[in-house]
């Protein structure tokens, strides 16, 4: 299609978007001058049936006068053409340059109530028009919702399941289920929408950026057993005012009738919130700015930088409960990585006092503990630089400092054979202090004439000798052998921690193969095995394990082991590649990786709340491919329980594989079809 030129003018660059009736093209359009771009929506009906075609050629028309009154909002693509080729029908729409709300709203990111309150008012303000022209969009949720990068508003796109109703006919006939589940009230999923059906919508797409969860953890928030059920129970996750959580609340009733009944009675209450708040929301922003100025890299603020807070805190009439709580918004991440940093400083210099050089599992110890306290490498490395050096430092400066006190005081006079005189000093001495430490009072002067003898034990000049200091030979060398064993001995400590570390890796190794068989991993146990050699202490138990691995792959020594831990049936299992785990799912709507080694559950998934009928994972065992009751394929990467992708049927999906290059998904269901996915991107590839 690349290139194809439609209607004689509008020429495709690209393929956006495959579904299962046709594709969406970006193109542009060579007939206006500077052949601006456009949206192009392809519509295939997938029959030759003359009734089926007049049948889709007059909801397409109603759908294009739909889109034509509505793209005379600014926030809305504008209809340029639609027109019909060979049975198969094109709506052409103004090209919207930007990103989708999606990339905005990040799970474990939550959003401000200051940012949060415009975007509800303005997206409000765009259904209050939508709702106007009699219209459903059935749809609303971020990725149809793009922030335009000219003017930085968003626009309301994707109205391909729009619906039109009469604005005074307030019960809608009843119609087919299109939306999205997370962002879908239960009287659009029985097939019945409502004008306020939108607004649950919106009030969802709320919800989901004040907690910073992820979409499909949005149905977990319904109430199902206490007296409220049905409701959405979100306010403990989040951090907003109890007048944006009475709005959200209202938003999204369960049951429509309780619900806001239009939007523009939504926005009202919105409105009132911000008329109360808008006076404080620059004063805030202004004084955490200043904060994030003042705060250095540690987290500190220096004196200078306080006073400055201080002022600026009075100056705008702020409250001090809500300068400490912007301080802590953030300083507090500087000071949590510091202390993690002191921490891991504090444990290295514990386990250099038990070893060093470090061992094998000492370094991935270390290295885990680094990756828990969330440190980077480089300052890992910068700690342990400053850390090493000053440690070994130390126990050499000690165990020379030992030698030398030894030899400075062979015999230390025990003090209570020490004469107790009381002397008093003679005001006429003034004694010198020589280079070396010692009193010296060669220049002292003698006791006066006719002193009593009393006074002339009290002379210093009486009682100390001027002395001169000798080399001492013996001395000397005794310090140079202290060096020379004190040097010996930690190159011997560190041989013998060397040989240490070796014995320690064979030991390792060996380990290391006894492990892979109690994982029944038989043949790489097998092929390891020569590794140890015949000289090595742990031959013989090698020749021992080679045999029980051998019994393994005949299936000698297997054993039964039951996974007893869904609450419910089980309605898909599937090994792992490498034969090490299992993934099952079950009717409890979980799915569990289990490790077959000791029948335990490694991780465990919630789904999208509804059964799980099929599992498959990849050939590296890194993904893991699901099939639900809820119409959906959804892609999970096994090592951050997180998921990659979601990919939506019409009816439960009962079927699901990966090729062997991990490219691409099949997925089967109940609404007969089956299709092959890019895992990559999420592109729909062939519908059969």
């Amino acid at each position: 299609m690349v290139s194809q030129l439609l209607d004689g003018r509008y020429q495709i660059i690209e393929v956006i978007e495959t579904g299962e009736f046709g594709q969406t093209y970006l193109a542009k359009d060579i007939r206006r001058p500077g052949e601006p771009q456009c949206f192009v929506k392809h519509l295939r009906p997938g029959t030759t049936e003359p009734k089926l075609i007049n049948t889709t050629r007059r909801l397409f028309q109603k759908e294009a006068e739909v889109l034509e009154r509505l793209g005379q909002h600014d926030q809305i693509p504008q209809l340029f053409a639609y027109f019909e080729e060979n049975e198969e029908f094109f709506l052409v729409e103004s090209f919207v340059a930007g990103h989708s709300l999606s990339t905005e709203i990040v799970p474990g990111k939550p959003l401000t109530e200051e940012k949060m309150i415009p975007l509800l008012k303005e997206l409000l303000e765009i259904l209050v028009f939508v709702h106007g022209q009699g219209v459903i969009h059935r749809d609303i949720k971020p990725a149809n919702l793009i922030r335009r990068y000219s003017d930085n508003k968003l626009v309301l796109i994707d109205f391909g399941s729009v619906k039109e109703i009469h604005i005074a006919q307030r019960q809608a006939p009843v119609t087919v289920r299109i939306g999205t589940l997370e962002y879908m009230p239960i009287e659009q999923f029985q097939y019945n929408p409502q004008l306020n059906s939108d607004i649950y919508a919106l009030g969802m797409i709320g919800i989901q950026a004040m907690t910073g969860l992820p979409a499909y953890d949005l149905p977990k928030l319904r109430d199902l057993k206490n007296s409220n059920k049905g409701e959405i129970v979100w306010r403990h996750l989040a951090t907003c005012s109890q007048a944006l959580a009475d709005v959200l609340d209202n938003m999204v009733r369960y049951d429509f009738r309780e619900r806001y009944q239009s939007a523009a009675e939504a926005l009202a209450d919105l409105r009132k919130i911000g008329d109360r708040s808008r006076a404080r929301i620059p004063k805030l922003t202004i004084y955490r700015e200043e904060v994030d100025r003042r705060s250095s890299s540690r987290g500190d603020i220096t004196v200078v930088g306080r006073r400055i807070l201080d002022e600026l805190r009075v100056s705008l009439d702020l409250l001090p409960e809500e300068a400490e709580a912007i301080e802590d918004e953030v300083l507090n991440p500087y000071r949590k990585y510091r202390q993690k940093g002191e921490r891991y400083e504090q444990s290295l210099q514990e386990a250099m006092q038990q070893e060093y050089p470090f061992s094998v599992e000492t370094r991935d110890e270390l290295k885990r503990l680094q990756q828990v306290l969330g440190l980077t490498d480089e300052d890992a490395a910068t700690i342990e630089g400053l850390v090493v050096p000053k440690s070994l430092f130390s126990k050499l400066y000690k165990a020379i400092a030992t030698v030398l006190k030894g030899h400075r005081n062979p015999n230390p006079p025990p003090a209570s054979s020490a004469p107790q005189l009381e002397l008093q000093a003679s005001p006429a001495v003034s004694p010198q202090v020589n280079l070396n430490g010692k009193t010296d009072l060669s220049l002292a002067q003698p006791a006066p004439t006719g002193a009593t003898p009393t006074e002339r034990i009290a002379s210093p000049a009486a009682i100390v000798p001027k002395e001169t200091r000798k080399f001492n030979p013996y001395l000397a060398g005794a310090t140079i052998a202290a060096i020379l064993a004190a040097i010996g001995g930690i190159y011997g400590y560190l041989k013998w921690q060397e040989w240490q570390q070796r014995a320690q890796q064979k030991s390792q190794e060996f380990n290391q193969i006894a492990a892979l068989y109690k994982a029944s991993n038989y043949e790489d146990c097998i092929s390891q095995i020569p590794t140890i050699a015949n000289t090595s202490s742990s031959y013989s138990s090698a020749q021992e394990l080679q045999e029980q691995c051998q019994s393994g792959l005949l299936w000698k020594n297997a054993k039964v082991k039951n996974f007893a831990e869904h609450s419910d049936a089980v309605g898909a299992v599937a090994f792992s590649p490498d034969g090490l785990m299992l993934a099952s799912g079950s009717k409890d709507k979980t799915i569990q990786i289990w490790d077959l080694a000791t029948g335990k559950s490694l991780r465990t998934f919630a789904g999208d709340s509804s059964t799980v009928w099929s599992v498959a994972f990849d050939s590296k065992g890194t993904r893991l491919a699901t099939g639900t009751g809820f119409w959906r394929v959804m892609l999970w990467d096994l090592k951050t329980g997180q998921v990659i992708r979601s990919l939506d049927h019409t009816a439960s999906v009962w079927s699901v594989a990966l090729s062997p290059d991990g490219q691409l998904v099949a997925s089967a269901s109940g609404d007969k079809t089956t299709k092959i996915w890019d895992t990559t991107t999420g592109r729909l590839i062939y519908n059969l």
